[in-house]
């Protein structure tokens, strides 16, 4: 079988989606799939010539392009390789371009990975009951929670399938002692995450908690503004900042830990979390819904706090003076893994779609690229990811307003 995979790549940032796809993608070539990668970048593209170097077919664009020059480069290089299935992910020129391969007989695949304004435009657009020709062949939600929203607006054309992002699973771990040993492990970066409040709360907790030590581990935008609040909460020899780690290193350093944090607004299902809990790691979580509360059991197989301050440092203490609590959740975290979030269960899962999907396509057609490219409405939530030249009432209202300062500072002048 031959799939097309969209991914999206800003130079050396590391987050949850594209650790993911380099697992899978790995995984899928080696059990003998035929890999098309197109790729979206701003900067460099780590991931794409990592995949090319292993024998991938790879191709990458321009990000930030607008949305009627990139679709036509998508749909090019979609012709040449002929995939069974294109799999556009959460990349919105994807979705766009998925209504010529319909039409040739093809599958596609969008993701529904978080629950974010974004992702939610992503599917009133290309799911939801008004998608019409647009409608995506199918959509993987990596929560359950996720999967039932959206069937409650699902277009009939449209299947899902709960698939969430699947992570390696170590036979054997070091075991988990005292004193506690945390770590963050994600992108640094406010939205969504709380960075700044993470911080603060683990700064906190070694201050408080005897021989407690932490670091923080990824990139991203506010990584100065947690440097300055290590430093300015005296806490340089207790917390540690590591800049980013491949994602094949990610088990040997969680080797070093006893307890992952994440206090997070909202979450689809965590990769970072799920590799914790697989290398023995107790959760400390903000119960955030979604794939938060399908991962993690109160008391069971790790614990939630309240808020930022107080309730964490008090978890932070309770595991601290309870070594064998810290070794039951520690165990029941990663049966929790074993039992249904490991990278296997995902490539069966993937496999399962797949096989779904191809039953219930149409006839085989040459993929073929029109002479014009029609684009649906642009949604105001799309922005970002859906770049559109200014129309030509927006240049006439630019214009005017130019014109009309330019007067109005003529007449200022004059007075």
């Amino acid at each position: 079988m031959k799939i097309s995979v969209m991914i999206y790549e800003r130079g050396n940032s590391i987050n949850g989606p594209v650790v993911n796809q380099k697992r899978l993608l790995h995984a899928l070539k080696s059990r003998g799939y035929k890999i098309q990668v197109l790729c979206l970048y701003h900067e460099s593209s780590p991931l794409c010539d990592d995949l090319q170097n292993s024998g991938v077919t790879a191709h990458k664009y321009p990000a930030g392009k607008y949305t009627h020059e990139t679709v036509p480069w998508i749909i090019k290089s979609l012709q040449e390789f002929e995939p069974d299935l294109f799999v556009s992910d959460w990349i919105a020129p994807g979705a766009i371009a998925g209504r010529w391969l319909r039409q040739a007989g093809i599958p596609t695949v969008g993701g529904l990975r978080s629950d974010d304004s974004y992702f939610w435009s992503l599917m009133d657009r290309f799911a939801m009951k008004n998608a019409g020709i647009w409608a995506l062949s199918g959509v993987f939600c990596v929560n359950r929670e996720l999967e039932v929203r959206l069937q409650d607006r699902l277009c009939r054309r449209t299947r899902t399938c709960f698939i969430p992002s699947g992570v390696p699973f170590p036979s054997v771990i070091p075991p988990k002692q005292h004193p506690v040993k945390m770590v963050y492990l994600g992108r640094i970066e406010v939205r969504q995450k709380q960075i700044l409040e993470t911080t603060r709360a683990m700064c906190n907790a070694v201050l408080n908690v005897r021989n407690a030590t932490g670091m923080l581990v990824g990139n991203g935008p506010d990584e100065e503004s947690v440097k300055q609040i290590i430093k300015d909460k005296g806490c340089t020899a207790k917390i540690q900042l590591k800049s980013r780690v491949e994602p094949e290193k990610i088990p040997s350093l969680l080797k070093e830990f006893n307890v992952i944090v994440l206090l997070s607004d909202y979450e689809g299902t965590p990769g970072a979390l799920m590799d914790g809990m697989a290398n023995g790691l107790v959760p400390i979580c903000i119960n955030s819904g979604g794939g938060v509360s399908e991962l993690v059991s109160d008391g069971q197989s790790g614990l939630f706090v309240n808020d930022h301050g107080r309730d964490f440092v008090n978890a932070i203490r309770r595991l601290n003076d309870d070594e064998p609590l810290i070794q039951k959740l520690s165990k029941n975290a990663r049966k929790r893994i074993r039992e249904d979030y490991t990278l296997e269960h995902t490539v069966k899962r993937w496999e399962s779609f797949f096989e779904t999907l191809l039953l219930n396509s149409g006839p085989r057609l040459p993929i073929k690229l029109p002479r014009k490219i029609r684009l649906p409405k642009q949604h105001p939530d799309m922005l970002g990811f859906d770049y559109r030249p200014p129309s030509k009432r927006q240049i006439l209202t630019n214009k005017c307003r130019i014109t009309l300062g330019a007067f109005k500072n003529m007449l200022l002048g004059r007075n």
